[in-house]
């Protein structure tokens, strides 16, 4: 089973490592694939334990901004083309299996990268563990109001779905890599509070959900891969839906 899933849509989400001791293994540096080749990697996981990957695509410049590669996860029921993916997968006797296909007509070049951290992060307080459980699917009619941790590792949303339904989420920010977006999805979030549109709806907002810890038991958390907006076509299972 895959904990949470990579975005498809380009508004990827990322936190800054300060919030955890982090520790990046290369499993696959420099992966080639021909076109219309598959290549599977197998990953071993000491004592079975759920492995966090990272994937990006090296080469070649037009793969950045297209759905180059097709990326699939052996016990998971869908696949989902991008040219970079993150995710936390369980093993199957103590290995992740994991396929990646080619589907433009140049060479690719992928990196793969285990990942493994501490939280350190305000959010750790509010969650039993980092393992993610079900991926979940919130689609947003209306935002009413985001307030951020000083650390930055989480925000809690206030707003109504597409059926009407008022939400409060805290939205885990936490497990992504460092780099200058660290605050794109929350300042999204206030740009689209601040200037309504109705055009942008349906928003999305979609990831994984954590285990909140004995105090904060009521709490939906989500480990969010997805902030987007007018996804009219966003495409998830049914049972995903918030």
């Amino acid at each position: 089973m895959m904990h949470f899933f990579p975005s498809i849509f380009i508004c990827l989400l990322f936190v800054s490592a300060a919030s955890a001791d982090v520790i990046r293994t290369d499993v696959e540096p420099a992966l080639s694939i021909a076109p219309d080749e598959t290549k599977v990697i197998v990953i071993e996981s000491k004592y079975g334990k759920p492995v966090e990957l990272f994937w990006q695509t090296l080469s070649p410049e037009s793969c950045k901004n297209s759905a180059c590669v097709k990326f699939k996860e052996k016990n998971a029921s869908f696949d989902f083309a991008s040219f970079n993916g993150q995710g936390t997968y369980d093993a199957t006797d103590n290995k992740v299996t994991l396929s990646f296909t080619n589907q433009t007509k140049t060479p690719v070049t992928l990196q793969l990268t285990k990942i493994e951290r501490t939280c350190t992060a305000e959010i750790c307080d509010l969650i039993l563990t980092t393992d993610t459980q079900d991926w979940k699917v919130v689609r947003i009619q209306e935002f009413i109001e985001i307030k951020n941790s000083e650390d930055g590792s989480y925000s809690i949303l206030q707003g109504v779905t597409t059926k009407g339904k008022k939400f409060e989420i805290i939205l885990a920010w936490w497990f992504y890599e460092a780099s200058s977006y660290s605050t794109s999805c929350p300042k999204f979030i206030q740009r689209w509070i601040n200037k309504p549109n109705r055009d942008y709806v349906p928003y999305v907002i979609a990831g994984s959900s954590l285990v909140p810890n004995i105090k904060n038991k009521k709490q939906f958390i989500l480990s969010v891969d997805t902030c987007t907006k007018k996804a009219v076509n966003f495409n998830a299972p049914k049972d995903s839906e918030y």
